[in-house]
């Protein structure tokens, strides 16, 4: 964002606990940019990644002013929250681009939709991502941080 740009709002929340041992890895992307009263924003969607098993532990979303080098077009911030899944739906754990060589364990596991997060109103910046009730008997995986775990969206399948 460089030594100009300033955070001006963020959105941040812990979702679990990260067994000793395990390895985070964080990942980010700006999702919007707009314009407002002739300055510039863009918004940020960061999260951590457990890498021994595939869930997300942290997520937030962060808004940072610009500065602008020249005259900026007026551009309204997106609104968040396209419902991609529904609560109840069966999923299937895909295969994450950034995941180490050898995958997730939960790679292929299977689930149950049982949260979408944009709806609960502390997460309602976060439509990224669902929590999924990991069937025990689809992994020989031991879970050992409870059997519901966020995910995000573009990481599973339907099924």
């Amino acid at each position: 964002m460089g030594d100009d740009a300033e955070v001006v709002a963020v959105d941040y929340r812990h979702i679990t606990r990260t067994p000793i041992g395990d390895c985070q890895v964080g990942h980010g992307r700006v999702v919007d940019k707009y314009v407002e009263d002739g300055i510039g924003y863009a918004v940020l969607d960061i999260w951590l990644d457990n890498q021994c098993r595939g869930n997300v532990t942290e997520v937030a979303k962060i808004i940072v002013k610009l500065e602008s080098r020249g005259p900026l077009e007026e551009k309204k911030q997106k609104s968040y929250g396209q419902r991609a899944f529904s609560v109840g739906e069966k999923v299937r754990i895909g295969v994450h681009p950034e995941w180490w060589p050898g995958g997730n364990p939960l790679t292929g596991a299977t689930g149950e939709v049982v949260k979408l997060y944009a709806w609960d109103e502390a997460y309602a910046p976060f439509p990224e991502y669902v929590g999924v009730r990991i069937d025990a008997a689809s992994t020989e995986t031991k879970l050992g941080i409870g059997d519901e775990l966020m995910f995000r969206g573009e990481f599973l399948e339907r099924i």
